[in-house]
C-alpha cells in the first residue's frame, strides 16, 4: 500500500466500493449551502474516494479540488465526473499535497477527515481556508438496528482484520438504536457546529 497503511486498503477494491458504497444524504449539501457556502464556491475534498459527495457537490455547481491518495479510488472518481469540468481530482496524500497559492472557501471531508494525520489535520485544512473559510466533515457511525448476532459477527471481522480493533462486543441500550451519521462544519477559528442527519 505504498507507505500509506490501513486508510489505502479501499484502494484494492475501488470498483467494488464504487459499487456497494451508497451516497451521502442531500440534507448535508443543503446545510453547507446554508452555512454559507454556496456555488460556486471553490471546495477541496480530502479524500474523495470514487466521488459518492464529490458527485453532488458537482451537481450543485462548486468547484472542486479532490485530492485522494489511492491511484485506484481516484481513476474511478475520475470517470465517475468526466462530465464536470469543474472537477479536479488529484492522487495525492493529503498531508504531503501542497497547497496552491489560492485559498479555498470550504475543506470538506465526507467519511475521510478521521484517516488524516490527527496531528496535522485541522492545521493542514485551516492553511488550505481563506479567511471565514468552512472546514464541513461528514462522519458516519454504525447504526445499532440490526440483530446482536449481526454485530458479533461484524466485530469478529474488524478484530481479524484490524489490529487496532477494540476487541469484544456490547448489546446497544434503545437510546443508542439510532442514526449517528453526523454533519458537521467549522468556520476558520470558530467553534464546531454539528447536527445529526
Amino acid at each position: 500500500m505504498n507507505g500509506i497503511g490501513l486508510r489505502g486498503v479501499f484502494d484494492l477494491e475501488a470498483e467494488r466500493y464504487d459499487r456497494a458504497r451508497p451516497g451521502y444524504p442531500s440534507a448535508i449539501f443543503d446545510d453547507l449551502a446554508a452555512a454559507g457556502a454556496l456555488p460556486p464556491a471553490s471546495v477541496l475534498e480530502i479524500g474523495p474516494g470514487t466521488g459518492k459527495a464529490t458527485l453532488p457537490l458537482a451537481e450543485r455547481g462548486y468547484r472542486v479540488t479532490a485530492v485522494e491518495l489511492g491511484p485506484a479510488l481516484a481513476g474511478v472518481a475520475r470517470r465517475n465526473l468526466t462530465s464536470f469540468p469543474r472537477v479536479e481530482v488529484v492522487t495525492a496524500v493529503f498531508e504531503e499535497w501542497p497547497l496552491p497559492a489560492e485559498p479555498f472557501d470550504v475543506v470538506f471531508a465526507a467519511t475521510a477527515f478521521h484517516w488524516v494525520d490527527p496531528a496535522v489535520r485541522v492545521s493542514r485544512s485551516a492553511a488550505a481556508l481563506r479567511p471565514g473559510g468552512l472546514l464541513a466533515t461528514v462522519s458516519t457511525h454504525h447504526v445499532a438496528g440490526g440483530t446482536g448476532e449481526f454485530f458479533v459477527r461484524a466485530q469478529e471481522h474488524y478484530e481479524r482484520w484490524d489490529p487496532s480493533a477494540q476487541p469484544g462486543f456490547r448489546q446497544p441500550r434503545a437510546e443508542e438504536v439510532r442514526s449517528t451519521t453526523r454533519r458537521c462544519w467549522r468556520r476558520r477559528s470558530s467553534r464546531r457546529r454539528c447536527s445529526p442527519v
